[in-house]
C-alpha cells in the first residue's frame, strides 16, 4: 500500500489515434515518393501518478484520463529493381505532444495540478516483398523504434523529493521489430 511506501493498486489506460493525410507520387514506373502529415490525439490514465512528487499519504490519482494533441509526419519509398521484388523505406519523426495535465488530489484528498509530456517515438523502417505467384505476396519488415530520445519514455530513475521519491520518466530502451507476412 501507498501508506508503506509502495504504490498500492496500479491501473494504466493509454490510447493514441493517428490521422495521416497523405499524398504519394510516382517518380518514375519503378520508384515511388510518399509524404503524410501524422495528426494525432491520446488519452492517458495512470492511477496512482507516479511520475509527480507524493505528498505524506502517498502519489496523486491520474485515473480520469487527460488527453493531449501531437503532430509529426512520415515520408517512404518505394522502389521496384526487377518485376515482383519491391524495397522500401519509411521515416516517421517522433509525434510531439502538448503536454497531459491533470486537477488531481492525493490520497488524503488535497487536490493538486500536474503534468507530464509523454511524446511518441520516431520509427526508422525498411522492408522488402516478393511476388513468386499471382496469388502469393511474401513480405519482410524491420523498424527501429527510438523510445531512449523520445520525452517522458527517455528519463529513467527516481528523484528525491522532501515529501518522497518520484519516478522521471518510463526508461525504455529502443528496440528492434521484424514482421513477416
Amino acid at each position: 500500500p501507498q501508506s508503506s511506501g509502495g504504490f498500492g493498486a496500479i491501473y494504466s489506460n493509454y490510447q493514441l489515434l493517428q490521422m495521416t493525410p497523405s499524398t504519394a507520387y510516382q517518380v518514375t514506373p519503378n520508384l515511388s515518393l510518399g509524404l503524410g502529415v501524422n495528426i494525432d490525439w491520446a488519452s492517458l490514465a495512470v492511477s496512482p501518478w507516479p511520475a509527480t512528487a507524493p505528498n505524506a499519504s502517498g502519489f496523486p490519482t491520474g485515473a480520469h484520463a487527460a488527453s493531449a494533441w501531437g503532430v509529426g509526419f512520415t515520408v517512404g519509398a518505394t522502389y521496384k529493381p526487377i518485376q515482383n521484388l519491391a524495397l522500401g523505406v519509411v521515416f516517421k519523426s517522433p509525434q510531439w505532444f502538448s503536454d497531459f495535465s491533470w486537477n488531481s488530489q492525493f490520497a488524503d484528498g488535497t487536490p493538486t495540478r500536474f503534468s507530464f509530456r509523454l511524446d511518441y517515438p520516431m520509427i526508422v523502417g525498411g522492408g522488402v516483398s516478393y511476388q513468386p505467384t499471382a496469388p502469393l505476396l511474401l513480405a519482410l519488415d524491420v523498424k527501429w523504434i527510438n523510445y531512449s530520445s523520445t520525452k517522458g519514455f527517455d528519463q529513467k530513475n527516481w528523484a528525491s523529493t522532501p515529501s518522497g521519491p518520484y519516478v522521471q520518466g518510463f526508461g525504455w530502451q529502443d528496440i528492434w521489430t521484424l514482421s513477416l507476412g
